[in-house]
């Protein structure tokens, strides 16, 4: 996982920074170490993080979603900024990859690019979920949407759908909803990503999809033979 400057391509036309508070800038000199450091980077799922070259609290992320799930092997890009008030304040956290506003890739991932998490405050949580000033991360944030996001049944995340799983209904709307987010992933985390990379990660996408090249070609080939 790694920290590194990266020229602005949807968001160049943002201010210098004014002074910063010595606490705020210490704090998101920490965070910058964090990500730096634990950011979760294997062949399953990873992540990376690029700096903005004159804006400390602007990030972008790119993560790579887990096997076992229909993200799996699609690249997804998140565009992060610390509010003045942070950390009293969560940071914010807005989805890139959406299928140019046309996808909702998840009932916590809006097609406007909404990211509905507890930890940011975009999603009811309970107190131990909430984003705390002394202990919360944006390493937190990102290894969440890992884990409660990009997840084997996303039609579960919708409130109120919980109580379907294990039956009949619930399966078979699960599995629908599923393999449309799949069609999504293939299209829009992938294939598009392959095509048209954020500039900033460019070789991040070229080399993830070399090193799963032998074993995602065959499974587009047979599922998605329209896409290549």
């Amino acid at each position: 996982a790694t920290t590194e400057i990266y020229t602005l391509s949807l968001h160049d036309a943002l201010p210098i920074l004014p002074v910063l508070h010595p606490a705020f800038a210490r704090r998101l000199a920490q965070e910058h170490v964090d990500i730096s450091h634990a950011l979760p980077l294997n062949l399953a799922s990873s992540a990376w993080c690029r700096c903005h070259p004159s804006r400390m609290d602007a990030l972008r992320v790119a993560i790579s979603a887990p096997e076992g799930t229909p993200y799996a092997a699609g690249v997804f890009v998140f565009d992060v900024r610390f509010p003045p008030g942070f950390p009293s304040a969560p940071p914010s956290v807005t989805l890139l990859t959406t299928g140019r506003g046309t996808v909702r890739f998840n009932p916590n991932l809006y097609e406007c690019g909404k990211v509905c998490l507890s930890l940011l405050g975009t999603w009811e949580g309970k107190g131990g979920e909430t984003w705390n000033a002394e202990t919360s991360t944006l390493l937190q944030v990102l290894v969440s949407i890992q884990a409660l996001i990009f997840v084997p049944t996303p039609y579960y995340n919708e409130p109120g759908f919980e109580s379907q799983m294990g039956t009949p209904v619930g399966d078979h709307r699960s599995a629908k909803y599923a393999a449309s987010v799949r069609e999504h992933c293939v299209r829009w985390a992938m294939i598009d990503q392959l095509r048209h990379p954020a500039p900033e990660f460019a070789e991040v996408v070229r080399l993830h999809f070399a090193h799963r090249r032998d074993r995602k070609s065959t499974r587009l080939n047979s599922s998605h033979p329209r896409y290549l």
